[in-house]
C-alpha cells in the first residue's frame, strides 16, 4: 500500500482546488477525498486588542509621567 499524501488547500476563486505534489509521478491514477474543515470565526484586530489583558506598556499607564519613568527605565537597562 502507498503512503497517504495529505495537504491542505485553499478553495481558489471559481470553487476550484488545486493539488502540488512533486511526490506524485505524472501520469499516475490517484484518489481525491475531500472534507472541509469547520471556518474559524474571524475577529478585528480591535477586538483583539480589546481583549488582550493590559501589559506594563505605555498604553496602560494613567499619566505621561509614569509613562516617561518607564521609558527611562527601559534606557538604564540598556546600559548594563
Amino acid at each position: 500500500m502507498e503512503p497517504v499524501l495529505r495537504i491542505r488547500t485553499r478553495v481558489l476563486p471559481g470553487h476550484r482546488i488545486e493539488i502540488y505534489s512533486p511526490q506524485l509521478p505524472e501520469g499516475a491514477e490517484v484518489e481525491v477525498a475531500v472534507s472541509a474543515l469547520p471556518l474559524q470565526p474571524r475577529c478585528s484586530l480591535a477586538q483583539l486588542m480589546r481583549e488582550r489583558p493590559p501589559s506594563d506598556t505605555p498604553q496602560a499607564v494613567d499619566s505621561w509621567e509614569q509613562y516617561e519613568q518607564l521609558l527611562q527605565q527601559e534606557r538604564d537597562e540598556w546600559e548594563r
